[in-house]
C-alpha cells in the first residue's frame, strides 16, 4: 500500500511514509540537487558579461585605423585605444551593411571617417561625430535609413560626396563653420530633412547637393557662397533665403 500525504499535512522537508524505517543513501538528493544545480545556472549566467562587438584593426605608424567589426549589432562603442595605440580611423566599409548597428559611440581619438564607413546601416538611429573628425569620407553614412539625427563635430572640414546620400529618416542636421565645401549629393534624397541653416564659412554647393530633399521648408544660403553647382537643390519646393 502506497502512503501519500493527505490535504491536511504540511510539508516541511522531503516526506518519510510511516511504513519505511530505513533509509539507505539519499533517497531525495535529486530534489536536493536539482535546486542546487538550478542556484548555480542562475549565478553562472550572472556572472557571464553581454556578449561584445569585436573589431579587426590594422597599425601604422603608431595609430590604429578599425578595419572590421563583428557582433549581432545593438549599441556599439568604438575604443579609444587598442594595445596602448589611439585608434584614429574608422577604415573603408568597416561597417557596411550591418544591419543590426542601432547606434555608435565614437571616441575623441578619431580623425577621420572613410569611405562608406557606415553605408546601408539601416537600423542606424542617431550619430554624434566628435569635434576629433577632420573628414567624413565619400558615402560614409548614405542609405541608413533610419537615421534621425546627426551631430557633425565643429572640427569637421570635409563632408564628402552622397556622405549622407539616402538618409530617408534625416529631419535635422548642423553644418559647424569648419565646413567650405558642400560636396557632390552630401544630403541629396534626405527626403524628411525640414531645414538646414549653411554656415558662412561655405563658399561652394555641389552638384546636387540637397536634390531631392522635398520636405526642406527652409534654406539659409550665406553670402560668402559663390559657387552653386547644378541641380544643388532640384526637387525643393520652397523658397530659399539668402543673407
Amino acid at each position: 500500500m502506497n502512503t501519500f500525504i493527505t490535504k491536511n499535512q504540511t510539508r516541511q522537508g522531503p516526506y518519510t511514509p510511516e511504513q519505511v524505517t530505513e533509509l539507505v543513501g539519499r533517497p531525495f538528493w535529486t530534489g536536493i540537487m536539482n535546486t542546487t544545480l538550478l542556484a548555480l545556472l542562475v549565478l553562472l549566467n550572472l556572472a557571464v558579461p553581454a556578449a561584445q562587438a569585436q573589431f579587426n584593426y590594422t597599425a601604422n605608424n603608431g595609430t590604429i585605423t578599425i578595419t572590421g567589426c563583428t557582433g549581432s549589432g545593438g549599441d556599439v562603442t568604438i575604443p579609444s585605444t587598442i594595445g596602448g595605440l589611439a585608434v584614429t580611423c574608422i577604415g573603408d566599409n568597416t561597417f557596411v551593411d550591418h544591419h543590426g548597428l542601432t547606434s555608435v559611440m565614437i571616441p575623441n581619438t578619431v580623425t577621420s571617417i572613410n569611405y562608406g564607413a557606415f553605408r546601408n546601416c539601416v537600423s542606424l538611429t542617431n550619430v554624434t561625430i566628435p569635434t576629433s573628425v577632420i573628414s567624413i569620407g565619400d558615402y560614409a553614412f548614405s542609405d541608413c535609413s533610419s537615421l534621425r539625427t546627426v551631430t557633425i563635430g565643429k572640427g569637421v572640414t570635409s563632408i564628402g560626396e552622397l556622405a549622407f546620400c539616402g538618409c530617408r529618416a534625416l529631419a535635422s542636421v548642423t553644418i559647424p563653420s569648419s565646413v567650405t565645401k558642400i560636396t557632390h549629393g552630401a544630403f541629396a534624397q534626405c527626403i524628411s530633412l525640414t531645414n538646414i541653416i549653411i554656415p558662412n564659412s561655405v563658399t561652394s554647393i555641389g552638384v546636387a547637393a540637397f536634390q531631392d530633399c522635398s520636405d526642406l521648408k527652409s534654406i539659409t544660403i550665406p553670402n560668402s557662397v559663390t559657387s552653386l553647382e547644378q541641380m544643388a537643390f532640384s526637387g525643393h519646393y520652397h523658397p530659399v533665403k539668402t543673407r
